[in-house]
């Protein structure tokens, strides 16, 4: 009755980050890199991102399914000294990907929308979900009833049974829930999957960037999504992690530093008086802005000692021209706390949407505990509704500043806190876990309901 049921952090093997005492916010020309760890240290990368299934000792998804180059192996140069983009393509070895599109100063489509827009479904995936986190999940299911679809991707069959296990005493219309089979390796979709483009036709496209490599059922999501629902697609040879990436919708992008760690590129032979560095973070900003057609890229500074160095654990839009940051305690943190308010600072002086300055709010946020953040713009909305993440730990007068600034801002919107608490040593929140897919956007033609999955679960436990 019920279908068969049914999951890219990029790892680093180990570098250097080179930690600068001027941080600035900018624009990728004017790039400087921040310190992570306390100015003049050095940060393994394979710190940066999430612990993933793959990198599990014993996981059959350590052995890579692309082929590693020798170790030392370069790409040649050009004549100017610098990698083009084919060369920088076997970086990864990766299958074949795209070129960058065509695109124009001031050119709409394709068009990333904003998560504020109109939303034809949220989806998670409950492969690593259950039964551990099971609040998280019922939490979400209950929360979006009334609001949006909510897709729930599975591996196997026994994940479907403890999915209706934990919705069993539910009160909830949950006729908005529905089941699909999809194999993933994590539940971090928002990181590895597809990013959802309006076309000038109104149909869309399913933009695929590098993950990783140790993950494959993640990696080629997006390309599996598109085959699902007839979309078209494009793979980008670059790595941009989706909660790396928040989109205006109007041409606008918000992301970190992390962009160029993420895509490091050498040159064996720079030419006398080159800057490498430099030319190597201004091609990677460029490629990254093109295949995301955006008229401007804004790469902030990460906050320190957070282990995704992610845009949106520390920024989301809340509509085309307005934009939240977090905001922390001096006190508390006093490093943090300057990262974000010159994050802030740079975007209020130097933005501008519709040749208005972009309007920046900031929400007040916990300090972290030890390398566990309460980030409450890691957040789920969709039509009229704002899931915030809220901790257990969380001083209560925090919490509810910081619903009570949404509400404030968004006064249409019911603000919902969802108890996270489970998820804290994982690095990640409900952003991470989620991803958007649009109105413009289609979906798998079969799906299973919630009442199907429901009925399916009581005979298979009976038999």
């Amino acid at each position: 009755m019920i279908q068969s049921i049914v999951s890219r952090a990029a790892s680093f093997a180990g570098s250097i980050v080179l930690l600068l005492i001027v941080p600035v916010c900018l624009d990728a020309q004017f790039y400087r890199q921040f310190p992570q760890q306390g100015y003049g240290q050095a940060v393994p990368m394979q710190q940066f991102g999430r612990p993933g299934f793959g990198q599990q000792p014993g996981s059959p998804y350590q052995q890579r399914p692309y082929q590693q180059q020798p170790r030392g192996w370069q790409p040649q140069a050009s004549p100017r000294g610098a990698v083009t983009p084919e060369q920088a393509q076997r970086l990864y070895n990766r299958p074949a990907t795209d070129p960058p599109p065509e695109r124009s100063e001031g050119q709409v489509y394709p068009r990333i929308g904003g998560e504020f827009e109109p939303q034809n479904a949220i989806v998670i995936s409950v492969s690593e979900l259950l039964p551990q986190h099971h609040v998280v999940f019922r939490g979400i299911c209950e929360a979006t009833s009334g609001h949006v679809r909510l897709i729930v991707l599975y591996n196997s069959g026994n994940q479907v049974r403890e999915a209706i296990k934990a919705l069993a005493t539910s009160e909830a219309d949950l006729s908005h829930v529905y089941f699909k089979q999809l194999e993933m390796n994590t539940i971090w979709l928002r990181d590895f999957g597809p990013r959802m483009c309006e076309l000038e036709n109104g149909q869309s496209m399913s933009l695929d960037f590098f993950y990783d490599g140790q993950r494959p059922q993640d990696d080629s999501f997006p390309l599996r999504w598109a085959d699902m629902t007839e979309t078209d697609k494009m793979s980008a040879h670059w790595t941009m992690h989706g909660g790396n990436l928040l989109s205006n919708g109007r041409g606008l992008g918000l992301t970190t530093s992390r962009i160029f760690e993420d895509n490091r590129i050498t040159f064996p032979n720079p030419r006398p008086g080159s800057n490498p560095g430099q030319e190597a973070r201004e091609m990677v900003y460029r490629e990254l802005k093109q295949y995301c057609n955006l008229d401007r890229l804004i790469v902030l500074q990460p906050l320190q000692n957070e282990k995704t160095r992610h845009v949106d654990m520390f920024a989301t839009f809340l509509n085309h021209d307005t934009v939240l940051i977090a905001r922390l305690d001096p006190r508390r943190d006093p490093v943090n706390a300057r990262i974000l308010d010159r994050n802030a600072e740079y975007l209020e002086d130097n933005v501008t949407v519709d040749g208005e300055p972009i309007k920046v709010h900031r929400i007040d946020v916990p300090p972290a505990q030890g390398t566990s953040w309460s980030p409450f713009t890691n957040n789920i909305m969709a039509n009229g509704l704002i899931l915030m993440p809220v901790l257990n730990r969380d001083n209560p007068q925090i919490v509810q500043r910081a619903l009570q600034t949404y509400r404030e801002l968004l006064p249409e919107y019911t603000v919902v806190g969802i108890d996270t608490t489970t998820l804290k040593d994982l690095e990640g929140a409900l952003h991470c876990m989620s991803v958007n897919i649009p109105a413009y956007a289609s979906l798998p033609a079969e799906m299973t309901t919630y009442e199907a999955a429901r009925t399916w679960a009581q005979q298979s436990a009976q038999q």
